[in-house]
């Protein structure tokens, strides 16, 4: 098995998150689709995810360079080479991926604390 320094990988994920934040809170849920369908590939996690090319591809870019799904080879899908026991022991507390969510979700409940204080006022008038 190969050896992950999940440092280098909480930094690579950190730099994806300055251009790219969305990538970083579909990354699980990418590896999930691919690894449920056994399979890896562009139009697979378009539709799945409802991204466009260029956000699939970069998944299926990450997942090749982590070793996680095999090289298209000859327009096929690619395979899954890491099993997903591996792939959580590695890649499931990454501080990168783990910041970000975090990050959302504080976003998501100020969005909805501010909206319910907006209903609140609208009804108090």
């Amino acid at each position: 098995m190969e050896t992950y320094d999940t440092n280098i990988i909480n930094d690579h994920f950190s730099e994806i998150a300055k251009t790219d934040k969305l990538i970083l809170s579909l990354w699980h849920k990418a590896v999930d689709i691919v690894m449920d369908a056994e399979s890896a590939s562009i139009p697979l996690l378009q539709r799945e995810l409802g991204v466009g090319y260029y956000r699939a591809a970069r998944l299926i870019k990450q997942m090749q360079l982590f070793k996680i799904i095999s090289t298209e080879e000859g327009g096929q899908p690619s395979s899954i080479i890491m099993s997903r026991e591996t792939y959580e022991a590695i890649f499931g507390n990454i501080p990168a991926i783990e910041t970000h969510k975090t990050e959302v979700m504080n976003k998501f409940l100020d969005e909805m604390k501010a909206l319910h204080a907006r209903r609140e006022t609208a009804r108090n008038e």
